[in-house]
């Protein structure tokens, strides 16, 4: 069954890339539209999408098995972020966060599903050299921190080789998918969870945070 995946209007898609692409196949349909079909039934996998103004897009991408009973949607209208309110931090040249008067940003919290802005504080990141890292060389960021609501993840001179990975957190022992994007050169993760994992077809990196609140 294949489905369509629609980005906001005026957005304009350059490349896929699938964590996977033996088990889906995706094809660009129009500037901003999508066609992914699974190969097979009970498959899963992730999926960036690049714009031509160099935006990330994250998916999470699963198939039903066979003796579901549940009818899967097979067309998703991606809204703008404007509709949410949300702008973004703003980086300098190495990719540090410039404090510009409290800017808006979209906040995930990761045990309820609900958004709330949140006043960008340049005062409150923290977490520098209290991170443990572990996994496949590749993915091995050269910094990470946070503030109270997201990770950030700087690759360092890897960033213009490094195919950029999913993120996922545990929830309840299960692996779930969290919001990623792109600022600068600094990959953001839109979740403060002590372990992080990114993930990109067989590679990963575990990101624990082993400081305080």
């Amino acid at each position: 069954m294949v489905s369509a995946i629609q980005l906001p209007k005026g957005i304009k898609i350059k490349s896929a890339d699938l964590g996977d692409s033996s088990r889906f196949e995706v094809k660009k349909r129009s500037d901003n539209t999508l066609a992914v079909k699974p190969t097979g039934a009970g498959v899963d996998s992730s999926m960036l999408v690049y714009t031509e103004d160099g935006d990330v897009y994250s998916f999470y991408l699963r198939a039903e098995g066979i003796n579901s009973k549940s009818v899967p949607d097979v067309s998703f209208r991606i809204i703008g972020p404007q509709s949410a309110g949300m702008s973004f931090v703003e980086f300098d040249g190495k990719g540090n966060p410039i404090g510009g008067g409290g800017e808006t940003a979209l906040a995930t919290h990761n045990s309820k599903d609900f958004l709330q802005t949140a006043k960008f504080d340049p005062g409150a990141l923290r977490g520098w050299n209290q991170y443990k890292l572990w996994g496949d060389k590749k993915l091995r960021p050269e910094q990470v921190f946070r503030d109270d609501h997201f990770t950030y993840i700087q690759f360092g001179d890897k960033w213009n080789d490094v195919e950029l990975p999913t993120a996922y957190v545990v929830v309840d022992g299960i692996d779930e998918l969290v919001n990623t994007r792109v600022q600068g050169t600094t990959f953001i993760v839109e979740s403060t969870h002590r372990l992080i994992t990114l993930k990109s077809g067989q590679s990963f990196m575990c990101i624990q945070y082993t400081g305080g609140k």
